[in-house]
């Protein structure tokens, strides 16, 4: 393999990077303005983690890259990060949400439930996600959103995986099926 060879493929993995830093930062940064309604507990962990490893395989088979062990440790770590930001930022707009509730009168129900938790911050913003469900702990439920996103980035980084080894058997197939099929004559 020639030295230019390898210094285009790096070139292609550094610009994959800084695009999938950016398209992910952008995903998530959707996702936390999502309505809380939507955003169930567990599954929508797992259904984010599969959108962007979608994104990332697509992204990755654009700019040729081969998906060796070192992509999908990449894939995976983007896929942690990104579910990180989304609690954190989904967090502070909780935090920020009670702290309004708190000084408008008019939203009487938002106040009893801020004296109720009487917390704010990143443990009790996991608290009141975990509290449809179930009252944990607030030890529980860190444990929980843990476990939580850990799966969530293994099933994205398994759907990066398919997707790309699917895509990729597609595209082969269709190269080798025109290249099969005769040249209409004119």
């Amino acid at each position: 393999m020639s030295e230019n060879s390898q210094v285009e493929r790096s070139s292609q993995f550094w610009n994959w990077i800084f695009l999938s830093v950016n398209l992910v930062t952008a995903v998530t940064l959707a996702a936390v303005h999502m309505p809380a309604r939507i955003k169930l507990l567990g599954l929508y962990s797992i259904l984010f983690g599969l959108i962007v490893g979608e994104v990332l395989a697509r992204l990755s088979i654009s700019f040729k890259i081969n998906a060796d062990r070192k992509m999908k440790v990449v894939v995976f770590a983007f896929l942690l990060a990104s579910q990180v930001g989304l609690a954190v930022e989904s967090s502070r707009m909780y935090n920020q949400s009670m702290q309004q509730a708190a000084n408008d009168p008019t939203q009487m129900l938002l106040q009893r439930v801020m004296t109720e938790t009487e917390s704010t911050g990143f443990k009790a913003y996991l608290q009141h996600r975990a509290s449809p469900l179930w009252n944990l702990d607030q030890t529980w439920t860190i444990a929980f959103w843990f476990i939580e996103i850990l799966v969530a980035s293994a099933v994205g980084t398994f759907w990066f995986c398919r997707n790309r080894k699917t895509t990729l058997q597609n595209s082969l197939h269709k190269s080798v099926s025109e290249i099969d099929e005769p040249s209409p004559v004119e």
